[in-house]
């Protein structure tokens, strides 16, 4: 692996911005590229988390890994309040967190409205969902029923994807 460029070495490189980020693949240096170039870079995939790179300061080739929270695009503000709420960056898979199964939370919250999310640990979110759609079932005054229906059908698909987000938060993919 190459030596990673010496600031002092005008030789070697010219100046670099510290703003400004070299790649190592395939044991060839590629750069400078900005942030938001690595941002492009790292949600096409053109990138991993295996990427080293490098920048003013550092003294070796570092993992990309470390950058992962600038990285990833901001998310957009929902209109409505988001029932998922991602574990930290810094809390990734390990062997005491098994994976959630996406096709389990659906098959919960499809027999039991809320459970699916209990099982991805939404215990709040699944409580208050198995209270509103019982009491929409149970109530057919003004065709309530197929509201029951139609919020059924949505809290089985939510805990299907909401453990696929989880797993892949745990699994430390990039979401972009």
């Amino acid at each position: 692996m190459p030596k990673p460029p010496r600031e002092n070495a005008a030789k070697e490189r010219p100046s670099i911005n510290p703003d400004h980020y070299l790649l190592l693949t395939n044991s060839e240096q590629r750069g400078p590229y900005a942030l938001s170039q690595l941002q492009n870079m790292w949600c096409s995939g053109s990138i991993t988390a295996d990427t080293l790179y490098w920048q003013k300061g550092l003294t070796e080739w570092t993992p990309i890994s470390i950058l992962a929270v600038l990285l990833d695009p901001p998310k957009p503000q929902a209109l409505l309040p988001n029932m998922y709420h991602p574990p930290s960056p810094a809390r990734r898979h390990s062997s005491a967190q098994p994976l959630k199964s996406p096709g389990v939370a659906a098959v919960l919250s499809f027999l039991i409205p809320g459970l699916g999310q209990i099982y991805n640990g939404q215990i709040g979110s699944g409580v208050f969902l198995w209270l509103l759609t019982t009491a929409l079932y149970l109530t057919t005054i003004l065709g309530f029923i197929l509201l029951g229906l139609v919020l059924h059908i949505f809290i089985t698909y939510n805990a299907h994807t909401t453990a696929r987000k989880i797993n892949a938060r745990m699994r430390g993919r990039n979401a972009c």
